[in-house]
């Protein structure tokens, strides 16, 4: 099967869309599919180059050809059109709702299928509190004009599949990018230390200060690892925040890590936090890449209490729910878990089949399938 993957955002910023996007197209590649990709970037970068830099991937796979474009998306368009035209695709895929339309009338050019990745949900925008209806109206067009006419629709996870079958009746399966598994075969031991982790940005959406004043809640031997920090100026801020209660030898910011940096001291952790704030995006559309570099290591989590979280999280199995306002039922739930080695250890194992089910491998193998029209589809 030979898929054409584009991407409009840049592929060299710093973001989560940039990650999932090679952690999905390695999946595919993986599973020998013959894949293009076919991504903006801000300035001409050497494919090569750039993808062991930001990704840590040294090798190319066979099947695999990836293509940067610096000049805007008319030219990414007018990229596309010569490779359907030339290489003659089987499937064309994208999560952009701007190129879906051209998409859709290229796909004549190459008897292609079109499927669209969605990490969004503007089909009902009354359900969306959290966002501008009027700036969002585009996307709202777009959804409504356009997804119904794809092959079908890949979702974050089941919540945000439930959204979009009550209006599409088209084929609609809900797939993460997968987990990485292949540098941590083994369980690891729980250790002695009782080490927290945040991975993410500082931002105040993100809930730090309440992480930080609940390590004031647990015993004095318990720590905060948070792996973040783009300037130096919001270090600084939260190191401030630290030290005003008096928690700078158990709370450490290490700034920005490579991702062999970051997962390195990831194995000295006990448990990977992931506070959300209250928002229909978080409660029904989100799938936090953090939770693959917690998984990796069979590391259990604490998340709220949401839809999103379902499909990765089972209560006392892979990790727990809380309520991050709520601190002594939060530390009351940590102390439950990292006091209890049984527990703990069954955790882990439980940790290790979820990943074995939901590898980046194993879930490309379910998005071959669901393009070749034998997936998930829309009840």
């Amino acid at each position: 099967m030979k898929i054409l993957y584009i991407h409009t955002d840049f592929i060299d910023a710093p973001t989560p869309a940039s990650t999932f996007l090679i952690n999905r197209t390695m999946s595919l590649a993986s599973n020998h599919a013959d894949v293009i990709l076919i991504a903006q970037v801000k300035k001409e970068f050497d494919a090569k180059k750039l993808l062991e830099k930001r990704f840590g991937i040294k090798e190319h796979l066979s099947g695999l050809k990836v293509i940067f474009s610096s000049k805007g998306t008319a030219d990414l368009y007018q990229q596309c059109k010569t490779i359907c035209i030339q290489e003659k695709p089987d499937v064309l895929y994208t999560r952009s709702l701007k190129m879906l339309p051209k998409l859709l009338h290229l796909k004549k050019l190459c008897n292609a299928k079109v499927f669209f990745e969605s990490h969004d949900y503007y089909m009902n925008l009354f359900q969306r509190t959290d966002i501008s209806k009027f700036k969002n109206l585009k996307n709202f067009f777009r959804e409504r004009l356009f997804l119904s006419k794809t092959d079908g629709l890949v979702c974050m996870n089941t919540a945000q599949k439930n959204l979009y079958q009550k209006h599409l009746a088209i084929p609609i399966i809900s797939l993460s990018s997968g987990i990485l598994t292949e540098e941590n075969k083994g369980l690891i031991e729980p250790y002695g230390k009782k080490v927290l982790a945040y991975i993410g940005a500082l931002d105040p959406r993100k809930k730090i200060p309440q992480i930080i004043h609940l390590m004031k809640f647990l015993p004095p031997h318990y720590e905060l690892i948070i792996f973040g920090g783009k300037t130096e100026e919001e270090i600084t801020h939260f190191n401030q925040l630290i030290k005003s209660q008096l928690l700078e030898k158990r709370v450490f910011i290490t700034g920005w890590l490579t991702r062999q940096q970051m997962h390195e001291r990831l194995k000295t952790v006990s448990l990977g936090l992931i506070p959300l704030e209250e928002s229909f995006f978080n409660q029904h559309l989100t799938y936090p890449l953090k939770l693959s570099d917690y998984y990796k290591f069979n590391i259990p989590v604490l998340t709220n209490h949401f839809p999103s979280a379902f499909d990765y999280l089972s209560e006392g199995e892979t990790g727990l729910f809380v309520d991050w306002d709520d601190y002594e039922s939060t530390k009351n739930k940590i102390l439950s878990l990292l006091e209890d080695e049984a527990l703990y250890k069954k955790m882990q194992g439980e940790i290790q089949h979820f990943k074995e089910q939901n590898s980046i491998k194993i879930n490309g193998q379910k998005l071959i399938q669901f393009f070749k029209g034998k997936g998930d589809v829309c009840s």
